[in-house]
């Protein structure tokens, strides 16, 4: 095993940490599988001071991280992305108050898609 690699794991060890520390429930989602974020994106995190900072889904680590001048870019990707962890929330049992944030949501794609 290389250095480098070494590095590397460590930086997502860190990450993982941060967002532990923050919300242990999203830890272990993606620890599980179960949400889907890049090992680079957990390992940039590493690098900053997320102490203050509160994750509540993955859209708020990849705001928290993205380069200020690409923030605009990735505003529909944290978009979809907010959207469609609603959408998985979704049960039979699901209040009209969520299925009514879940189109605010869509509308919002909608509307950045027509520019």
């Amino acid at each position: 095993m290389g250095e480098a690699t070494i590095r590397r794991d460590s930086e997502f060890a860190l990450g993982l940490e941060k967002i532990g520390n923050q919300n242990p429930v999203l830890k272990r989602d993606i620890l599980d599988g179960r949400v889907k974020i890049s090992k680079s994106v957990i390992q940039k995190l590493s690098k900053y001071d997320a102490s203050a900072k509160s994750f509540e889904e993955v859209s708020d680590i990849l705001a928290f991280v993205a380069p200020k001048n690409k923030q605009k870019s990735n505003k529909f990707t944290i978009s979809k992305d907010k959207t469609v962890a609603a959408m998985r929330n979704i049960t039979p049992k699901s209040k009209p108050k969520e299925i009514a944030q879940i189109r605010l949501m869509l509308d919002q794609i909608e509307k950045m898609l027509e520019v």
